[in-house]
């Protein structure tokens, strides 16, 4: 639509040149019955209703840009909101997932193993962009490391649940979200110190 009617003020704007051209050439002071004078007046008064044309337009334009960016920002704001809400889906699957499996880890008298994913767990919920809304998540995650941080490692998971214990208290530990859980974890992984000696002393 832009672009046509452009192209329209322009066609305009060539063929008045034109016709001032032709009327310049051409002696017809005396079938129209103008003198020079009006004759100039004429072509002014014609050139400025251009300008103010190609100037009105280009306002136009400008505002008509205005609104588009306007519009852009908005699609934005709705793009990184959809894109967060994706990513909350996605976290809350994973935590699920670490939910279901810690609960099996448990049922088997696997603490270990347990104690690792709910870990696990707890840095989902942590991910999320507002943890207030998981709060009772985490109080569900801190009564079961409670329970089963004090409860017997199978001396042959070491090596492998020390490994990821570190890993998992790494991340949490340096995690944006960290405070919000802080005075709780420091609670609970003393505990997990002081019951299981070989996190400390090695295999």
């Amino acid at each position: 639509m832009k672009k046509y009617t452009a192209i329209t003020l322009s066609i305009i704007s060539v063929l008045i040149s034109l016709s001032v051209a032709c009327l310049y050439w051409i002696d017809c002071h005396d079938v129209f019955m103008i003198d020079s004078s009006s004759y100039i007046s004429v072509v002014v008064t014609l050139l400025a209703i251009i300008v103010t044309i190609v100037l009105g337009w280009q306002i136009y334009n400008v505002i008509d840009y205005k609104e588009k960016v306007a519009e852009i920002g908005n699609l934005k704001k709705d793009y990184d909101l959809l894109k967060q809400n994706i990513e909350d889906a996605k976290l809350d699957v994973e935590f699920v997932a670490c939910q279901t499996t810690a609960l099996n880890f448990n049922n088997q008298q696997s603490y270990g193993f347990a104690t690792i994913t709910y870990m696990e767990a707890l840095l989902t919920r942590l991910n999320k962009k507002n943890v207030i809304d998981v709060c009772e998540d985490f109080n569900w995650i801190f009564d079961e490391l409670n329970k089963v941080s004090r409860c017997p490692f199978y001396k042959g998971d070491h090596s492998v649940m020390k490994k990821y214990i570190e890993k998992w208290n790494n991340e949490i530990c340096s995690h944006k979200n960290y405070a919000f859980v802080k005075t709780r974890y420091e609670k609970f992984y003393k505990e997990l110190f002081e019951a299981q000696h070989w996190i400390q002393e090695g295999n």
